[in-house]
């Protein structure tokens, strides 16, 4: 049991916090958006009862499957998709399982998170304004960034961010993102923005 992604508040709601303490709704860049409940129910294979802190993506399901159905995965498909099939049967595994996860917004605004701290490209929440007639203001669907530098060449999408705006948050101290430490982090923002153009640029990260 799990889901796509956090709640989108509906006013019906009377001010129920439905993502929790984590900042952000549905189609934004926070942690209310992407963390998500993960619970497996195998019996006989999954302890009842355990749990595991490992940062698991709903992508990791593809090449888990794969594993448990002995199928073999193309080296171009499943390309963020790490087997997780220890973590689930409580075997000794590799940790961190996975050296980063990247999560992005409606209007394609990307976040990295590595370890405790996250890097979010962009200045705002990653959601995009409403038109007068309450649609998406939309320009063009196709904007275009240089996969060396991951720097935006052209912003007609959904209001993309600027390209030198960051915010960095450490999750473990600071879960609900309140404190943008990307000022005084320059070298840590520098390395997970580097980790997240590398993997633009090989088409994968795993």
């Amino acid at each position: 049991m799990t889901s796509d992604n956090g709640a989108r508040p509906h006013p019906s709601l009377n001010g129920h916090a439905c993502n929790g303490p984590w900042r952000g709704t549905k189609r934004q860049i926070y942690e209310g958006v992407h963390r998500v409940p993960l619970i497996v129910r195998w019996p006989g294979m999954v302890g009842e009862g355990t749990t595991s802190d490992e940062t698991v993506c709903l992508t990791d399901f593809f090449r888990t499957f794969a594993t448990l159905l002995e199928h073999d995965v193309p080296d171009d498909a499943g390309e963020d998709s790490y087997d997780i099939t220890d973590i689930l049967l409580g075997e000794p595994h590799e940790r961190p399982l996975r050296e980063a996860t990247v999560h992005h917004s409606v209007a394609g605004q990307f976040a990295i998170r590595k370890g405790d701290w996250k890097l979010i490209e962009g200045s705002g929440a990653g959601d995009h304004p409403p038109t007068k007639k309450g649609g998406i203001d939309v320009s063009t669907r196709t904007p275009t960034r240089d996969a060396q530098t991951g720097e935006w060449l052209r912003l007609d999408y959904f209001n993309l961010p600027a390209a030198n705006a960051f915010q960095l948050y450490n999750l473990k101290d600071d879960p609900a993102e309140a404190r943008d430490l990307s000022k005084e982090n320059p070298e840590k923002v520098s390395e997970l923005k580097a980790l997240l153009c590398h993997y633009r640029e090989s088409g994968r990260s795993r």
